[in-house]
């Protein structure tokens, strides 16, 4: 099955840059992201998980 390319378009630099792109390979990117925030700046990578969590 071939990754589903991401279909979410919006106004902001991220959901512009993501359409249409790979999905896995977005999921990838935010999670390596996400791994540094964790490092770099733990309480707004629990302010992110919080949300995400609360979907």
């Amino acid at each position: 099955m071939e990754p589903a390319p991401l279909d979410r378009c919006g106004d902001s630099d991220f959901l512009r840059a993501v359409q249409g792109k790979d999905t896995a390979s977005a999921w990838g990117v935010m999670d390596n992201l996400m791994d540094t925030l964790k490092v770099v700046n733990q309480r707004v990578y629990e302010s992110v998980m919080r949300k995400i969590r609360a979907l």
